[in-house]
């Protein structure tokens, strides 16, 4: 039985071009597959960096609005300081001037006794 090169041929080729076939297909579905994954991947991607973008402009919107408060609880302490401030300085003003005719009405008391003193001894 003598086989020409063609029927070998044939019988070589049947196989290799299903196994050649096989190959394509898995290939094909792996590169879908890898597409898939990709473009889900992008996606997800895309939803974070809106979420970030979202939760970023909160914080943002947050930030601003306490350093709009600090800036106002800043010029509050600061008035409250500058009140406190003169108050103590008008009392300490007030105290002083108390003092000062206190010493006034002492020298006058001081000066009425030794006069007094004086006319006693010279009675005497």
């Amino acid at each position: 039985m003598d086989i020409s090169w063609i029927d070998a041929f044939k019988a070589l080729a049947e196989p290799i071009a299903t196994i050649s076939g096989a190959v394509y297909a898995l290939y094909k579905v792996s590169a879908k597959l890898k597409k898939d994954r990709e473009h889900e991947s992008a996606k997800i991607i895309q939803e974070a960096k809106e979420e970030a973008s979202r939760v970023k402009s909160e914080i943002d919107n947050d930030l601003n609005a306490l350093k709009t408060e600090l800036a106002t609880l800043k010029t509050s302490v600061e008035k409250d300081f500058q009140h406190a401030k003169e108050t103590h300085d008008n009392e300490i003003k007030n105290l002083g001037e108390k003092i000062e005719a206190l010493r006034e009405e002492l020298r006058t008391q001081h000066g009425q006794l030794v006069g007094l003193l004086s006319k006693l001894i010279d009675k005497t």
